[in-house]
């Protein structure tokens, strides 16, 4: 059994949802619910920054707030690294569940945390479950995915993602004021410990179909990255992952403040954040159904391209209409474009090199997403205004296009044996 069944003709996120059987559809969501919580912890940081900058008692300026940001998302390359290193040895069940836990207790204790010195290194520990989570994720909803809708399998899966950020900047902007963002901190760390932990354990399978038949050691996985001709593929995607993952967090944590800077008062800045994910759900479910019929590398380049587009027109500080548009194709540029590299990566590597490839370029990838919001706060600090930034990411998406560009085809033969071999063809020729 592959996990699921053969895909009908019909196109689009419902056929491929009625193409999934019962437990890959119980992966689909589950996943996607996993995936939601990784962003409303990012998103949630991200909004609550203006009242962090406000904040008299600890201090804080543009430059630390990016400082924070970053540790949390060296917490998050590191977990990305251990879960592509370990898959195979543990299994996604365990990872996806085991980084549940650990992120949302990290929250928790951010919530509680005293002072800067502490909040920081929470912000570490927690970034080190959601880094593991979200490789996993990834390759448990693609080994589950009928044959020739991977694509947008993954896409409705990761749309949890932008869900996720969505609904963070929603209630950041009704309860941030009045609340304070300590309590955003305790959402993000209850309900996925009393909600998802007990589903996930439940329901989630223990093992993918196409998992290798023995586990390799971590070195050996990690090697299969640069064997096989597989080198300058997986260096490109690394530099690829670096661009997009900057846009991603550099945009999420900052963007409220960036609007601010432009005259947008905090409730409107904070909305923006919501309309960036709120893009990147809505276009990418039509992206990926395109990438399941062309491949993933000619939407990944168009996506960066109107990422790189739209970012350097916000800099132009247009009327409210526009920049709503602007933003929320913005969102499919960025997001976007890093849910169909993923998708990419799990394109262009065999099956039984996939799951490293995915967990080692998001690892990699974090790098990027660490540079983003210091970057960012240094920028500020220089009092180079909204204008520079917007400036400086849209000068990133398109080295991330150019950079995309340069990933070579797979080959034909690579592809047919792909959607012609049988699981257990594909396990006996490993």
């Amino acid at each position: 059994m592959t996990g699921a069944v053969a895909p009908s003709n019909n196109g689009g996120p419902i056929a491929a949802w009625r193409a999934l059987t019962p437990t890959g559809r119980l992966v689909v969501a589950i996943c996607g619910f996993a995936i939601f919580f990784d962003a409303f912890d990012l998103i949630v940081y991200g909004a609550v920054v203006p009242d962090l900058l406000a904040d008299k008692e600890w201090g804080l300026s543009p430059t630390g707030i990016g400082a924070i940001a970053s540790w949390a998302l060296t917490g998050q390359l590191c977990g990305a690294l251990i879960a592509g290193t370990l898959i195979h040895r543990l299994g996604a069940k365990r990872l996806i569940v085991g980084g549940v836990i650990w992120f949302s207790l990290g929250m928790a204790a951010s919530a509680l945390a005293p002072d800067v010195e502490s909040f920081t290194v929470l912000r570490f520990i927690t970034g080190l479950g959601l880094g593991v989570v979200m490789p996993a994720a990834s390759s448990l909803t693609i080994a589950y995915a009928a044959r020739g809708k991977e694509k947008t399998t993954y896409a409705m899966m990761f749309a949890g993602y932008a869900v996720g950020g969505f609904c963070a900047a929603a209630l950041a902007s009704i309860l941030l004021a009045d609340t304070g963002w300590r309590t955003l901190f305790w959402i993000g760390a209850v309900v996925p410990l009393a909600v998802l932990v007990p589903i996930a354990i439940k329901w989630l399978p223990s093992k993918m179909p196409s998992a290798p038949t023995t586990a390799q050691a971590p070195a050996a996985a990690v090697r299969e990255l640069f064997a096989n001709g597989y080198a300058r593929v997986t260096l490109l995607f690394w530099a690829v992952a670096f661009a997009g993952l900057l846009l991603v967090y550099g945009l999420q944590t900052w963007l409220p403040e960036l609007m601010r800077s432009a005259g947008y008062d905090l409730g409107t800045a904070v909305l923006f954040l919501g309309i960036l994910n709120g893009g990147a759900v809505i276009m990418v479910l039509v992206a990926a159904r395109i990438a399941d019929r062309t491949g993933a590398r000619p939407v990944v380049i168009a996506a960066l391209l109107a990422g790189a587009a739209s970012i350097a027109l916000l800099s132009t500080a247009p009327a409210t209409g526009v920049t709503y548009l602007l933003v929320a194709i913005a969102g499919f540029g960025t997001i976007g474009s890093q849910i169909m590299v993923n998708a990419f990566v799990a394109e262009r590597y065999e099956p039984g090199v996939r799951d490293t490839a995915l967990g080692w370029t998001l690892g990699i990838g974090r790098l990027g997403a660490i540079a983003g919001p210091t970057i960012t706060g240094w920028l500020l600090d220089a009092d180079v205004g909204f204008k520079g930034n917007f400036y400086v990411f849209a000068g990133v998406a398109l080295f991330g296009a150019l950079v995309a560009a340069c990933v070579p085809a797979r080959r034909a033969a690579s592809r047919s044996r792909e959607t012609t071999d049988t699981p257990a063809a594909a396990l006996a020729r490993r």
